[in-house]
């Protein structure tokens, strides 16, 4: 055998067992990851003295990839040995070309780890000044945080590293950008949309081709970390999940099992993934920097590497050539946690609720009230009136309302249904001031309107009112006071001194500046409330995407890993199977799923 013959790659060659088709259908998926050539061209170019199987093992080799190809041939059983004195040998051989870097992937943990990454996944697309696009890669690792690399969102920041006025337009960020059996997701950036970030290195500029790592310094390598994290419009990672990063979770380097899946969108295209593994963590003071054998293009910046255990290890960097040999490089994300202090896992925006503190009940749609209630704790707004049909979970709000204020000792809640509201104006504002305050606090009495020789109500608005809003300042020092008053609809309020009363206090609220109120029950027109500091929530029907994102948030939150389409056929079934029950929508919704759903998706 002529000495340009590689002898073991022969021998897999003449090993297999599989037609030509059978072999294409596994080694074209593979070559399309690797920028290879089909099996086809390879035959073709083979000749007909050539062994088109030998051209692909020598290929593979090459590249690198010999033992992804051969685990997925023996898994098929498509090498098998002959009976000849060389079987045994090609037996114990084949444990020894898989390269042990590469190790075993677990199946199942490998299809759930697919899953999460690509809708974790997302393409990043910056225009710069001149209106030219360059893309790259990013990833959720927050409710509403992607990290990305540095100089990739460089061309929207000025000298200075601040982004320039109106970026937030030039970048967009897309999810799903994977074929066209997904439909993309398009997410805008907030306006102060950089949140933490690290430049490169001076010497990784994406205009140096090359980088000799031998003599090269490492003084500033353990300051500059090339990487951004990204603030979102809204919180798109409660409903597609994301990556925790762990400042103790570091990458293994030419160990078994020190295996690398790559996700990315090279070129901007659609995402792709590559396998590879760690070769070095440079420099040795710092290791900042990890070198890698994973395929990546420009485009791919800022991808998610993922370790054998399929936890995010590294964001990929660069391709760099360093003494005559071509690098990949990336970040870890260690390093990256370290720097970040859990700023990109902070939730900046609507963190939407989903099922209620004690009861577990489902909470469908209603993302814009919980939008006001977050204006209201952002002090935006200072009223709340929920309006809906009998039977569409006004009272249902109060609930909503505890559950994202729960373990909140800067809020509290005070409580009235409107039957109750039977007494004058005095009485009901000195039990709130003693419901809202601590036990055993003594306040001083109300005034009497038996005192005032005025008209009531001059009496409420001249000398009550601000009497009032003195000690609720007194007691709501500290904390935010959310006053509700229920059933509004069912128990309207009779004119008179009390309803002038609340009036009142509607006009005013602004004098009470930690004061929030919550009517559920009332109508559209909320008399004497300042437009600007009240919020009318109408309540609609639950409709399906209701119910998607409701899933969608429930499978998160309970590590299911539900498919896009597994979500819509449970949406299809709750839907269908709820009508069916002797209970008005709402209702029927929440017990079909409470009753049918919970038992049949979590685990026993």
């Amino acid at each position: 055998m002529p000495e340009s013959i590689d002898p073991q790659l022969m021998l897999l060659a003449e090993s297999v067992v599989l037609s030509d088709d059978g072999f294409c259908a596994i080694y074209d998926v593979l070559a399309s990851l690797h920028d290879a050539d089909s099996f086809m061209v390879l035959k073709a170019l083979s000749g007909q003295d050539g062994n088109p199987f030998y051209a692909a093992f020598v290929g593979a080799k090459e590249r690198e990839w010999l033992g992804e190809l051969c685990l997925q041939l023996t898994s098929v059983g498509g090498l098998k040995a002959s009976n000849e004195p060389d079987a045994e040998r090609l037996k114990i051989k084949l444990h020894k070309v898989i390269e042990p870097e590469l190790g075993f992937l677990d199946a199942s943990a490998m299809t759930r780890a697919g899953l999460e990454a690509v809708r974790r996944v997302c393409r990043v697309v910056v225009e710069n000044s001149e209106g030219e696009v360059s893309y790259g890669t990013g990833f959720l690792v927050g409710p509403q945080a992607i990290l990305t690399a540095w100089h990739v969102i460089e061309p929207l920041l000025g000298d200075d590293g601040v982004p320039l006025e109106g970026s937030d337009e030039k970048i967009k960020i897309e999810f799903d950008h994977v074929g066209a059996v997904y439909e993309q997701l398009h997410v805008s950036v907030a306006p102060q949309w950089l949140v933490s970030s690290s430049a490169y290195h001076q010497t990784e500029s994406p205009h140096q081709v090359s980088i000799d790592f031998l003599s090269q310094s490492s003084d500033g390598f353990d300051q500059c970390l090339d990487y951004a994290g990204i603030r979102l419009i809204s919180t798109v990672g409660r409903f597609r999940g994301f990556y925790q990063l762990d400042r103790l979770h570091k990458p293994q380097i030419r160990v078994p099992g020190s295996q690398m899946t790559l996700y990315q969108h090279p070129g901007g295209k659609q995402m792709r993934v590559a396998y590879g593994y760690g070769t070095a963590l440079w420099p040795a003071d710092h290791q900042t920097r990890l070198r890698h054998t994973v395929n990546a293009m420009p485009g791919s910046s800022g991808g998610l590497l993922l370790d054998v255990n399929f936890k995010p290890v590294a964001l990929h960097q660069c391709g760099i050539e360093s003494n005559g040999e071509l690098i990949n490089g990336a970040i870890p994300t260690a390093c990256i946690a370290a720097r970040s202090a859990g700023v990109l896992e902070g939730v900046l925006g609507l963190d939407p609720v989903w099922r209620t503190e004690h009861r577990n009940e489902p909470i469908l749609g209603r993302k814009g009230f919980q939008q006001a209630v977050q204006d209201c704790m952002a002090g935006t707004r200072q009223i709340i009136a929920v309006v809906g049909q009998r039977e569409s979970g006004k009272s249902f709000s109060l609930e909503i309302l505890r559950t994202m204020l729960k373990n909140n000792a800067e809020h509290s809640i005070v409580s009235f249904k409107a039957a109750e509201l039977v007494r004058g104006p005095r009485a009901f504002a000195e039990e709130l001031i003693h419901r809202a305050g601590s036990r055993g606090s003594v306040f001083e009495p109300l005034p009497l309107a038996e005192e005032s020789d005025t008209a009531v109500d001059a009496w409420i608005k001249g000398i009550l009112f601000p009497a009032f809003a003195k000690q609720m300042n007194a007691v709501t020092e500290t904390r935010q006071l959310w006053l509700v008053i229920d059933e509004l609809d069912a128990n309207p309020l009779a004119p008179g001194p009390l309803q002038h009363f609340l009036e009142q206090l509607y006009q005013d609220i602004t004098d009470i500046p930690k004061l929030r109120v919550l009517l559920l029950g009332a109508k559209s027109f909320v008399p004497g409330a300042r437009p600007d500091k009240l919020f009318i929530d109408i309540i609609q029907p639950t409709s399906q995407q209701d119910i998607i994102e409701y899933l969608q948030l429930y499978s998160i939150g309970n590590r299911l890993e539900m498919t896009e389409g597994e979500v819509r056929r449970q949406a299809k079934l709750i839907e269908r199977g709820a009508s069916l029950l002797s209970l008005t929508a709402l209702k029927g919704l929440s017990c079909f799923i409470q009753q049918i759903v919970y038992p049949a998706l979590e685990p026993s």
